[in-house]
């Protein structure tokens, strides 16, 4: 986000403003998934260890 603000985009030009919007693009691409529910696996899929699991057909709790 820095480097945004940086090449000219002025609201970002700063820690602060550039740490606002990384925690604001970093909420939006976790709520994505809890809205979306086709997106779920896809977002989900996205961390090794979930990758791992689901191809070993390991479960949780007796769910997959």
């Amino acid at each position: 986000m820095r480097l945004l603000g940086m090449a000219g985009l002025d609201v970002l030009d700063g820690w602060q403003p550039a740490l606002r919007g990384a925690l604001a693009l970093m909420l939006v691409v976790t709520g994505v998934p809890h809205f979306l529910p086709s997106w779920r696996r896809d977002f989900v899929a996205m961390f090794p260890a979930n990758v791992s699991a689901a191809r070993r057909g390991l479960t949780l709790a007796g769910s997959r």
